[in-house]
């Protein structure tokens, strides 16, 4: 390969790997607008006098969830990739190569094996399935409330 097929190859897997940076960077930033929004509906409902009987029950439920959902979120948060500076951002290994050929190969190669060792795609999906459940939490908890609710304005 060429030194130019060499750059181009590192160009794409760069982009991947920006790609996988900035998809788990925007989960973070959903999962804490989740995490407000929920906060402020469990705020909302935690405020309302308790009621009676089988609609206390209920906003009990209600409020256990939203809990649940926060929690959900917290875990969806939780950090779980090891930090450091990946090998093909290291300055310092470019002047290790005797010519620009091998920089554009060495390059490649090390973000290649980076991007195979990375655990992004494994984060992304586990707090696909977090944001689900905690989605479904809120949900339930609004229906909950909104029976509630309707339930209590009969006379």
């Amino acid at each position: 390969m060429t030194e130019q097929d060499w750059v181009a190859t590192w160009t794409e897997l760069r982009r991947i790997y920006d790609h996988r940076v900035a998809e788990v960077r925007d989960q973070q930033s959903r999962v804490g607008s989740i995490l407000t929004a929920n906060g402020l509906v469990l705020a909302f409902a935690a405020v309302r006098p308790a009621l009676p009987g089988i609609l206390g029950l209920l906003q009990a439920q209600a409020l256990a969830l939203l809990a649940a959902a926060i929690l959900f979120g917290l875990l969806a948060l939780w950090p779980r990739i090891q930090l450091g500076t990946p090998t093909f951002l290291d300055p310092t290994r470019v002047n290790q190569y005797p010519d620009a050929n091998a920089v554009a190969r060495g390059l490649a190669t090390d973000l290649k094996v980076e991007l195979e060792q990375q655990e992004h795609v494994k984060v992304i999906n586990r707090r696909r399935q977090l944001i689900r459940v905690q989605l479904i939490c809120i949900v339930a908890a609004a229906v909950l409330l909104a029976v509630v609710a309707f339930a209590s304005l009969r006379p």
